[in-house]
């Protein structure tokens, strides 16, 4: 369970954009919250396969190069 505290302004901002999709604010941050973990877990899976793929891609180079000599 989280207990958070926000600025005054934001607090406001969060306040107004639940009113205008008609949901309570806890929905909404908590829905907020989820999409951004899942988008740093998306990320980080790029991240990982863009390493795999260059550690295959040096592999390769090194390969190639092993067989121009």
């Amino acid at each position: 369970m989280l207990g958070i505290r926000l600025k005054p302004d934001a607090e406001a901002m969060l306040a107004r954009h639940a009113k205008s999709v008609g949901r309570p604010k806890s929905v909404v941050a908590r829905d907020w919250i989820m999409d951004r973990l899942e988008r740093e877990s998306i990320d980080e899976e790029m991240r990982r396969a863009a390493r795999l793929l260059a550690a295959h891609d040096r592999e390769e180079d090194y390969t190639e190069s092993d067989m121009d000599d």
